[in-house]
């Protein structure tokens, strides 16, 4: 992780994520009604852009490959979790490849910039408290 100001707030923030993002891949979806953009595979991929934007930015740079790795390994295996388990959800390999294309999106976005999500957020904490 990078040295940041509020090193233990970001912990914080990352564990609650990675936790929020796991509930929404294994529990049943919520009943919702079909809007634009809102195909599984839409939601997989922002889902999956944003959670990896959060890491990129928290992270250094040197440490974007494995971040690559470990969120295509973990888009891939909640696919198969829902699959295997009896948990409300089915697995499907479009997901998987939904979630990979939103981690590529992502370390896109990261390396035109958008890693340096952070810097801002550190700025106005900072001159909030």
């Amino acid at each position: 992780m990078r040295a940041w100001r509020y090193k233990s707030l970001w912990l914080l923030a990352t564990i609650i994520v990675t936790v929020a993002a796991s509930l929404a891949l294994l529990l049943p979806p919520p009943l919702t009604p079909d809007m634009p953009l809102s195909s599984d595979y839409t939601k997989h991929l922002i889902g999956f852009f944003l959670l990896a934007l959060w890491y990129f930015g928290l992270f250094e740079q040197r440490r974007w490959t494995t971040l690559v790795i470990g969120l295509c390994v973990y888009g891939a295996a909640a696919e198969v979790l829902q699959q295997v388990s009896d948990l409300g959800r089915e697995g499907d390999m479009l997901d998987a490849l939904a979630n990979m294309a939103g981690v590529a999106i992502g370390w896109l976005a990261a390396r035109l910039g958008g890693d340096r999500w952070p810097v801002l957020a550190e700025s106005i904490m900072a001159r909030l408290w």
